[in-house]
């Protein structure tokens, strides 16, 4: 299951791991992950939890970061096919 575009891409990180954080995402140069949830939540409905992680940075500022948390898999892995 080899990703062909960022939305599969997205839908298939969602499936593999239990929670994203913008920080994995970036780290990983995904730099337009939250606009891909977006278009697939606008055409196929609302799969993806959003929360806030906060932790302290390397320089002992608080601070959070997004995290995203697939809700429904099954459909997700669906999704992913039309895509």
């Amino acid at each position: 299951m080899k990703p062909k575009n960022q939305h599969q891409r997205i839908l298939k990180l969602l499936i593999e791991f239990p929670v994203l954080t913008t920080n994995f995402l970036l780290d990983n140069k995904f730099h337009k992950a939250a606009s891909r949830i977006g278009e697939i939540e606008v055409d196929h409905g609302i799969i993806i939890k959003r929360g806030w992680h906060k932790f302290t940075n390397q320089f002992g500022v608080k601070t959070q970061c997004r995290t995203y948390t697939c809700i429904d898999k099954e459909k997700a892995r669906l999704i992913y096919e039309l895509y």
